[in-house]
């Protein structure tokens, strides 16, 4: 896990051309579902069905990157790698760092929202 912020605020607000009430809705419907998309990659993971939680890490990967979040990034990448090319190594540490990095975005998240 990185020490670094979760979040690169300064490319975000550039994403959204500091447009706060933009950012902040855009957090809320990420944060809305944030959870369920969780547990399943996580239950996709206990059922070991790898293709299902290559689906569920991809999708996670493509939300997660609108928020420029490069080391949760990173991890859903890794873990839909890992699943992409049905392999079973590795794959525990790779969902537990996503678990890890996405804990991290959400509390940053919620922290842009409330601020903003």
């Amino acid at each position: 896990m990185s020490t670094d912020p979760a979040i690169n605020r300064d490319e975000l607000l550039q994403r959204v051309d500091n447009d706060l009430e933009l950012l902040r809705d855009l957090v809320d419907l990420f944060l809305d579902d944030l959870e369920e998309r969780l547990d399943g990659i996580d239950d996709a993971f206990k059922q070991d069905n790898i293709d299902l939680l290559h689906e569920r890490a991809h999708a996670l990967k493509g939300s997660v990157a609108n928020f420029s979040a490069s080391a949760a990034l990173q991890a859903a990448a890794r873990v839909n790698e890992i699943a992409r090319n049905g392999r079973r190594t590795g794959l525990e540490k790779a969902v537990q760092a996503l678990n890890a990095e996405m804990k991290r975005v959400r509390t940053e998240l919620e922290q842009i929202a409330g601020s903003t």
